[in-house]
Parts: C-alpha cells; sequence; structure tokens
C-alpha cells in the first residue's frame, strides 16, 4: 500500500510540479496502511510525514488521491485597504458632523 501511495504522490508531482499536501484514502487503504507501516501513526515517529492523510468512506473514493491544497485567503481587506477605508469614514463622518 505504501508503494502505490509514493507512486501517487510521485505522479501528482510529476504532472502538477508540486508535492501534494494531502492524500486521500478510504477506510479499506487506511488499516492496510495502518497494518503496513504502524510506525507512520505513532506519535513520537522521528520524521514527519510531509503531508496529511484524510480518510474518506469507500463510496466516496474507491482509489487513493493525491491533493495540494491553496492556502487559505486572508479574511478580509488587507492593512492598506483597511487605511483607506478608515481614512475615507473619518472624512465622512467629520463632513456629516459639521452638519
Amino acid at each position: 500500500m505504501l508503494s502505490y501511495i509514493l507512486r501517487i504522490m510521485q505522479e501528482f508531482e510529476r504532472t502538477h510540479g508540486r508535492h501534494p499536501q494531502v492524500i486521500y484514502l478510504n477506510e479499506r487503504h487506511m488499516r492496510e496502511l495502518m497494518h503496513e507501516c504502524p510506525d507512520l501513526f505513532r506519535e513520537d515517529r522521528p520524521v514527519p510525514l510531509g503531508f496529511r492523510v484524510v480518510e474518506l468512506p469507500e463510496k466516496e473514493l474507491p482509489h487513493p488521491k493525491a491533493a495540494w491544497l491553496p492556502p487559505p485567503k486572508a479574511r478580509g481587506p488587507s492593512g492598506r485597504q483597511r487605511a483607506k477605508f478608515s481614512r475615507r469614514h473619518r472624512a465622512k463622518r467629520s463632513k456629516n458632523r459639521g452638519k
């Protein structure tokens, strides 16, 4: 199972030019991997995996799959946008006060 997962990861990297961050497995594949390589799932393993393993139901995922997830986008306006908004808002408020 581990060699199959490594091949999927290598194929993903060749195709997309980047290392996958996530490996999706179904319950059966996860059991096989845990049986084949129990040390990979120890809390005190000496080397981190370098990717996350996500387990999905077999109905949804018949075969293992590799993926790369983009970093989360920053929420709300950037600092520069906030500063512009604040200046405009203050200017409007001061105009309204004069009326």
